[in-house]
Formats: C-alpha cells, structure tokens, sequence
C-alpha cells in the first residue's frame, strides 16, 4: 500500500512538473542551465514522538530539455548537531522541475543518502531514501538571478518530513 502510495504521488509530481505551457513572465528556454542552491530547515516529528531540527546545503544542476522543464542532479549535505551526538549525511539524487503561471514551480526528486550517527554509545554508518515533491516560487531579482523559496513534503524510509527551504539560483541561457 506504501509502495502504490509513492507511485501516486510519482506521477501527481511528474504531471504537475510537465504542466508548464501557461508560464508568462517567468519563461525559461529549452538550452539553459541551472546552477545553484539552497539551504533548508526542517522540523521532524519521529515515530518515537521525538523532535529533531537540522539544517542543510544543497548545490545543484540542471539542464533544460524543454522551455519550462529542467532535469539535474543535487548533491545535499546535512549536519545535525545534538547534545551528546551529531549526524552527518552526504545524499545525491535527480531532480525534475517544471514552471506553471506566475513563476511557480513543482519539483520532484529521489535523493540517496549515506549516513554516521556518532553518539555517547558509539558510531553507526547506514543509508536511506528518499521521495520529495515540493511547490516553490521563482522570484527573478534581474534576467539571471533569482530567490526560491520551497515548501516541500519528504518520503523517507524513516518517516515523513515536511519542510521549508530558501535557494538562490543562477540561470544562464535563458
């Protein structure tokens, strides 16, 4: 059942990116790039009822291979600092967005992660997945730049995240 969940939401995600043909103002061309990042915040709620907050970096690329629609790759890089423990994880994964009217934007992405957990009881190393889909806005500050801010809803193997998170990008092209 989670499984056809995730497939739902796959091509809810997939059709909302592909729906781009009433974008204005906030037209990107077929031929451009991509290149930036963002930084995230998020707040999790754990199956144990335990409240965790982390930050994250998130350098990324993407090509446009139609006006409106982009495929790249995102690296991700987080590090949650506690107490008496830290976690560092390093991810990667493709990504898939598309602009719709106003200068909105659906966005998809699958992300794998590699993991260390160092604690007061020792150090484990793991990995995991993750689903993402998100709605953000591209606000152009001139022809080149702009600011993203994105709320966004994570499928993980560990539990759900939603979250927030604000990148600046570079279009070059378009």
């Amino acid at each position: 059942m989670k499984k056809l969940f995730y497939l739902c939401i796959a091509i809810l995600g997939t059709l909302l990116c592909l729906h781009t043909e009433r974008i204005n103002a906030q037209h990107v061309n077929q031929g451009a790039m991509m290149i930036g990042g963002g930084l995230y915040f998020t707040s999790i709620e754990n199956e144990n009822s335990s409240n965790t907050t982390s930050f994250s970096l998130l350098p990324g690329f993407a090509f446009f291979v139609a006006n409106n629609f982009a495929l790249g790759l995102e690296l991700e890089y987080s590090r949650t600092k506690g107490t008496h423990s830290t976690l560092t994880s390093y991810g990667l994964g493709p990504i898939a967005r598309g602009y719709m009217a106003g200068g909105l934007f659906g966005q998809v992405q699958y992300i794998w992660s590699e993991y260390k957990f160092e604690g007061s009881f020792g150090e484990s190393k793991n990995s995991e997945s993750a689903f993402r889909i998100g709605l953000g806005y591209t606000a152009f500050l001139n022809n080149s730049i702009a600011l993203e801010p994105i709320l966004f809803y994570s499928f993980e193997d560990e539990g759900n995240v939603f979250g927030f998170r604000i990148g600046v990008q570079a279009f070059l092209g378009r």
